[in-house]
């Protein structure tokens, strides 16, 4: 008589690989968010921010009366450039403004100001300050050419025959790209 031994193959238990698959599918999910936040992080990384600011007043001096809102436009672009601050002005004197204008009255000034305090990563740069009257003819395209990492710069337009009306001033980075600016109603 012959013996005969054999051999049975157990079954693989399901637990294992079920997960396996499990593992499989965390890891996907995982990675996904990964780059979906790291792409996230990136993006707002290189955005520059300004804060918006509104003002408004009024002033009568005699029988003229004239009145000047000004509202900092805010900007998302990214640029070696950044404008930390910005202010309409009647005078600059050490290199500051000496005010803020809210409201000017055309006899007391022939003249307004445009402030820009500029912080630059990369040297040297040219802006532009770029003054665009109530209907969008530019008036004024000042270049400025900073060659500090912080630089004060202004420029100015006469207001003698000036038209009333929602006036902008933009300031532009080398490639003409509105980094900030500011808006003004002049009536």
């Amino acid at each position: 008589m012959v013996r005969f031994t054999g051999y049975a193959k157990k079954e693989d238990p399901k637990w294992l690989t079920l997960l396996i698959y499990a593992g499989i599918v965390i890891a996907a999910v995982v990675l996904i968010f990964g780059v979906a936040l790291f792409e996230q992080w990136m993006r707002s990384a290189g955005k520059k921010y300004s804060e918006s600011k509104i003002t408004a007043s009024t002033s009568t001096r005699g029988s003229s009366s004239t009145t000047i809102f000004s509202e900092t436009v805010v900007i998302e672009e990214e640029s070696p450039i950044t404008v930390e601050e910005v202010a309409l002005t009647s005078r600059i004197e050490s290199n500051q403004p000496t005010d803020s204008l809210d409201s000017i009255a055309l006899k007391d000034y022939s003249k307004i100001y445009f402030y820009s305090k500029i912080k630059c990563s990369e040297l040297p740069q040219t802006i532009r300050h770029v003054w665009l009257n109530p209907a969008g003819t530019v008036v004024a395209d000042v270049r400025l050419t900073i060659t500090d990492e912080s630089a004060d710069t202004w420029s100015y337009v006469n207001l003698n025959g000036a038209k009333s009306g929602n006036w902008e001033i933009q300031v532009r980075d080398t490639d003409g790209n509105v980094i900030s600016g500011s808006n003004f109603v002049f009536y």
